[in-house]
């Protein structure tokens, strides 16, 4: 019986296959390519709730950043703080706020191509760069002010440096704990990070080749682990936060098998033959465990465990899983293409494949960057604009306070603080900055009656459809103290009404 080569000698192969400058060159041009295609009209769409926290947080001083992280949000709190010093150098406008996770998705994708490189040459580094490029799951997480992209970034390079230290034929004790590093980062960029050291265990235990490096693995994950205990400590105290995913909990085809690794049901019609391609061609190359079946069988395990441990844990235990949560894996479903791609057995059918997938692409980027494109339909800058133009200082406003608080618009004018100058919050309590919790506190309109005994002009500003904008109740309330109203204009999911005495 032969023996299975180790995974030294397929990293000695896969050099001579894919020369260290070219593939350096290559991943800094698709680094670039990518981060360009996530920038451009990243300022297009509105802001939404999950940006507003990034926003609202990064801006607060950072003992009151402190403070809240005590109580809320601790799994983002490094991503808080280095969006706390980004946001003071350069704004914080959609493009700016934005721009963060278009650079990381450009690093993302640079990973991707040396990857694919280090284990299956140049053509297949290429590939998958093309891929990263388009990939909707890419380019929505680039067009995104949140961790998202991060944590893609971390998940690829940390492969990348556990893929060259598997290959190596001696020990590397400064690389190992370099690793260790990587993971304790990645799990204070994002917990779920954690996952993908469950990934690489599992492609540990099925590749034979690889048995010399189950010691100073477990040694360097057990202390990646063990140096990001803090933020795990604090997730588990914090866990009311996930309460959201027990009430929107809900799993069928596309949130499990579409949504987490491509974004786009379009672009799936071609992506998950290619899948089905790939895994064939990993099955059909165990007996000979080269370093092409090893690209794939990281990829399919980075891909698969991570999803697989969400989804028993939301079915037994506390729902957990969430399409976004999971875009940290979308860099191994690029690998697990451009394999796919690559095995096509003609160079037409592999040019084909790769000029379908840019071009199902397309749709999902530009509806990425429609105005309305963020949370089914944000239009918080529109609502801002409107306010603009409407309101004078010294009126006053008043937010729906009805709907979810990541919904709600008062949120907008944190966002867009200047088209608010001089209106008077009616409804404000404590402002977010000088609290621990994450958003302001308000009073409910039916106590605010001493408020408004010297305003002549009231703005109220209703999520369309919320229980307060269709219960008819805000109008008797301000009835009673002597408004009527005066103008109502519907924007694209907000409803602005004007009230005058």
């Amino acid at each position: 019986m032969s023996q299975a080569p180790s995974l030294s000698e397929a990293g000695a192969n896969a050099a001579v296959s894919a020369d260290r400058a070219v593939l350096a060159r290559l991943a800094a041009a698709f680094g670039v390519a990518a981060t360009a295609v996530s920038a451009a009209l990243s300022w297009n769409p509105s802001y939404w709730g999950d940006e507003a926290a990034t926003v609202m947080s990064a801006q607060r001083p950072l003992g009151s950043l402190w403070l809240m992280l005590g109580q809320v949000d601790a799994v983002h709190g490094l991503y808080y703080f280095a969006m706390h010093f980004w946001i003071r150098l350069f704004g914080a406008s959609e493009f700016a706020v934005r721009f963060p996770s278009a650079l990381a998705t450009g690093f993302a994708a640079a990973g991707c191509v040396v990857l694919a490189g280090m284990l299956a040459g140049r053509r297949v580094a290429i590939i998958a760069g093309v891929i990263a490029v388009v990939l909707p799951r890419f380019t929505a997480m680039g067009v995104e002010g949140r961790s998202y992209a991060l944590s893609a970034a971390a998940a690829v390079w940390i492969t990348v440096l556990f893929v060259w230290l598997l290959a190596r034929r001696s020990p590397s004790t400064w690389g190992w704990a370099a690793y260790a590093l990587l993971v304790a980062f990645a799990i204070y960029v994002f917990l779920y990070l954690a996952l993908l050291v469950v990934a690489h265990a599992v492609f540990l235990a099925l590749d034979r080749g690889t048995s010399r490096a189950w010691r100073p693995w477990t040694v360097a994950a057990l202390a990646g682990v063990a140096l990001a205990s803090p933020v795990l400590v604090a997730a588990v105290q914090q866990r009311g936060q996930v309460a959201f995913l027990a009430r929107d909990h809900q799993l069928d085809a596309y949130i499990v098998l579409l949504a987490p690794w491509f974004g786009g049901v379009i672009f799936s019609v071609v992506a998950w033959p290619l899948l089905i391609v790939a895994s064939v061609h990993l099955v059909r190359a165990k007996s000979t465990r080269g370093p092409r079946w090893r690209l794939g069988l990281v990829a399919a395990a980075w891909a698969i465990v991570p999803a697989l441990v969400l989804l028993v844990v939301s079915l037994a235990i506390l729902p957990l899983y969430n399409i976004r949560y999971l875009t940290f894996c979308a860099p191994a479903a690029v690998v697990l293409l451009a394999v796919g791609v690559d095995t096509l057995p003609r160079q037409w059918a592999r040019i084909t494949a790769v000029a379908a997938l840019v071009a199902l692409a397309v749709p999902s980027w530009i509806g990425e960057r429609g105005e309305f494109a963020k949370d089914g339909g944000s239009d918080w800058r529109q609502v801002s604009d409107f306010i603009a133009t409407r309101a004078n200082p010294g009126e006053a406003i008043f937010y729906d306070d009805s709907t979810p608080e990541y919904r709600r618009p008062r949120l907008a004018s944190h966002l867009y603080s200047a088209d608010y100058r001089g209106l008077v919050d009616v409804a404000l309590t404590t402002s977010f900055n000088d609290r621990a919790g994450l958003w302001d506190v308000t009073a409910p309109l039916a106590s605010i009656s001493p408020r408004l005994t010297s305003i002549s002009k009231l703005l109220v500003v209703n999520f369309a459809g919320s229980p307060a904008d269709s219960d008819g109740a805000q109008q008797e309330i301000l009835g009673r103290d002597g408004f009527h109203l005066i103008a109502t204009t519907h924007l694209h999911r907000t409803t602005v009404y004007e009230y005058s005495r």
